[in-house]
């Protein structure tokens, strides 16, 4: 449980006040070290540190201390652990895991989350609102003022059952594949591209990601037509990681890989299947 009274900014005019002390407004000022604050018009807005980028913002307030979370899911979710790990320590708002790519988020000064005077996570978890970009809270009570259905609630059994039907088979298709080595055609192109890129770590930045929203849409088409394209046979074994002690990519490798890439997506293809009606919480 987490104590309620641990946030540095607690309504509008604490960011007013603190902004007064900025040096340059056009970097804004620090917060933490993985966050600083800016003023855009009346509001302000807090943004998450960028690594080698530019700085994305995660929350705006108000002058009628209402916090907007203004970050697309899909960014948040690269960011989770510094987020889960320290939002309650610039703002009365806790965010806790519910499972992969599900979050849920309660004010601290509500108290249908407090506990003896701190913060139930358990209770966060299981009836906080879930994220969206655009979620809103009232600072000063804490109450979310936009909460949607969760996720999980709003499952279509049919659309589930065809789901389920459809990724075993398309799962098949591609290990299939794998077993007949037809994924192995791909390892001399890949280590030719990875050597003209300058190296294994520069190449991976540039391979496709497969929760990329592109990406993530062509591989629930190619499930609902059972279709295998080249792109997505090299995908796969784009991906595939070296186990320990290995030298070169096997069969089994890549067998695995399968497994993990729809394990690790397995939330953001069922949104894009239509196997959850209609909710704001889900990726762009």
């Amino acid at each position: 449980m987490y104590s309620i009274d641990r946030a540095k900014f607690k309504t509008y005019q604490d960011f007013a006040l603190d902004f007064q002390r900025c040096r340059n407004v056009s970097i804004g000022r620090p917060i933490k070290n993985w966050c600083r604050l800016y003023k855009d018009g009346k509001d302000y807005v807090v943004k998450q540190v960028g690594w080698r980028g530019a700085n994305v913002p995660l929350f705006k307030v108000s002058p009628d201390n209402t916090l907007t979370f203004v970050m697309p899911l899909e960014n948040l979710l690269h960011h989770t652990q510094t987020v889960v790990s320290s939002l309650y320590r610039v703002v009365p708002i806790t965010i806790e895991r519910k499972r992969k790519g599900i979050y849920a988020l309660a004010g601290m000064n509500d108290e249908a989350f407090q506990e003896e005077g701190r913060i139930g996570w358990g209770k966060v978890k299981s009836q906080g609102a879930e994220y969206f970009c655009g979620l809103q809270f009232d600072l000063i009570t804490g109450q979310c003022l936009n909460k949607q259905p969760h996720m999980m609630d709003t499952v279509i059994p049919e659309k589930r059952k065809q789901w389920l039907r459809d990724v075993k088979r398309y799962k098949k298709g591609l290990k299939v594949r794998a077993k007949l080595g037809a994924l192995q055609g791909f390892l001399p192109a890949i280590a030719k591209e990875e050597a003209d890129a300058g190296g294994g770590w520069r190449y991976r930045r540039t391979v496709p990601k497969w929760e990329a929203p592109d990406i993530a849409q062509h591989v629930v088409e190619c499930m609902r037509t059972e279709d295998y394209p080249q792109d997505i046979l090299k995908l796969i074994a784009q991906t595939t990681q070296l186990g320990w002690g290995n030298d070169t990519i096997t069969d089994q490798m890549m067998l695995a890989n399968v497994d993990a890439v729809f394990d690790k997506c397995s939330l953001q293809y069922r949104k894009l299947y239509g196997v959850f009606g209609e909710t704001l919480h889900k990726k762009a």
